[in-house]
């Protein structure tokens, strides 16, 4: 039960997505965080609109000649830490497909206030979701969760967001005709990436969230829908 509120303070409804680490360290330890130790998203997103053009023209492309990009940048003064095993000097990567490149820099004496050792004890098998991916609680109805059935007496705990609703209504152009025609897609609550899985012990099948039987089902596994990146915590 959360403790009672004191005067002047009120439910403000559900928080910023992140947490300041030394909050994190407080919390971990039984300290309830305050709603300045909360803060958004630190990146923003940019639409960028683009032009294929023709080889040895000055024409746009008939077909798929416009085209946009979503592109995320990250707020000014922010930075992305990650823990390697490897020592690195600064050096530059490259992310995704279109050439986009990240400097990275090695951390020395950065100390958040969190004592990861003391997070690593303990054996166990560990999951990360690395696509959305569905889960179905039972064999006979069409609700979706954030783990299968099969998973509750292995899980430890599981820690995601809120889910991605797909499906709905939309349109689609028949076989033999060329007009657009108004449809109804049955409608899927994804698990989001980034969702974490913490066993006891080995878990039986599905070791891959594409979702129980579904109309879908070999469209969302050639997409790798639902693929689990597998660790042990030692």
């Amino acid at each position: 039960m959360p403790p009672p509120l004191k005067k002047g303070e009120y439910i403000k409804g559900r928080p910023y997505p992140w947490m300041r680490a030394s909050a994190l360290s407080a919390y971990l330890q039984g300290s309830l965080p305050q709603a300045d130790d909360f803060h958004e998203d630190p990146w923003d997103t940019q639409v960028l609109p683009h032009i294929d053009i023709k080889s040895d023209t000055r024409q746009v492309k008939e077909e798929a000649g416009y085209f946009t990009e979503v592109a995320t940048r990250l707020r000014w003064g922010w930075r992305l830490a990650a823990a390697i095993s490897a020592r690195i000097p600064t050096t530059t990567v490259r992310l995704g497909g279109e050439g986009h490149r990240a400097l990275v820099t090695p951390l020395e004496d950065w100390d958040p206030g969190i004592d990861w050792e003391r997070f690593r004890q303990g054996t166990g098998r560990v999951a990360y979701l690395l696509t959305p991916g569905l889960a179905q609680p039972e064999a006979d109805p069409r609700i979706y969760q954030a783990y299968p059935s099969q998973w509750q007496p292995y899980l430890a705990g599981c820690a995601t967001d809120r889910a991605l609703l797909w499906g709905g209504i939309s349109a689609v152009r028949r076989q033999g005709s060329e007009r657009l025609d108004f449809a109804l897609l049955p409608q899927r609550a994804f698990i989001p990436a980034g969702t974490v899985y913490h066993f006891k012990e080995d878990p039986p099948p599905p070791r891959q969230l594409v979702g129980n039987p579904c109309a879908q089902l070999q469209t969302f596994a050639s997409l790798n829908y639902g693929t689990l990146l597998w660790g042990i915590v030692k």
